[in-house]
């Protein structure tokens, strides 16, 4: 959690310089570029530490699991920030928000449950990765709607395991 939120720190510290430049955040064919980019890169990180996520060791699958979601992040700000139509200050803010809100619920409810300390770091770090891959999503079919030809979505969404009929 503390990698995300010193994430989330620095992402605000770049876009307020982007900010100061006056310079455009985001172009269409960045966007593009990124959605193409996405699924190699996923899969680095995960052949990265798949060992560590099966470990069964909490604070290594947290680790890892965080990983996977520092970079989900990575490439859902600009994403978001561009179909929205709104800055990366104010794109990263709300995610980071939201994703403070599904983490402290998600402690809340592990612990209301009597679980101890280990399951609910996991399952925290599994509820952030879940709804910043799902916010990714959603707004790479919002791009996809745009402009179908850019790039095949149902080629995108294989290597997450979602079928096109699912969405």
């Amino acid at each position: 959690m503390k990698r995300l939120l010193l994430t989330f720190i620095l992402l605000l510290l770049v876009s307020i310089n982007a900010a100061a430049d006056q310079k455009p955040e985001n172009t269409y064919k960045h966007i593009i570029d990124l959605v193409g980019s996405f699924n190699s890169a996923h899969e680095i990180v995960l052949n990265k530490y798949r060992v560590d996520m099966k470990s069964g060791v909490t604070p290594r699958m947290a680790s890892a699991i965080e990983a996977e979601s520092d970079l989900i992040l990575e490439f859902l700000i600009p994403i978001e920030s561009y179909t929205q139509g709104k800055s990366v200050l104010i794109i990263t803010k709300a995610v980071s928000r939201d994703v403070e809100a599904i983490a402290f619920d998600q402690y809340i409810r592990g612990h209301q449950l009597g679980w101890g300390g280990t399951g609910v770091t996991t399952d925290v770090a599994e509820a952030t990765r879940d709804h910043l891959l799902n916010r990714l999503i959603y707004y790479v079919v919002r791009v996809h709607k745009q402009d179908e030809k850019s790039f095949d979505l149902t080629v995108w969404l294989k290597p997450l395991g979602i079928e096109l009929s699912e969405i």
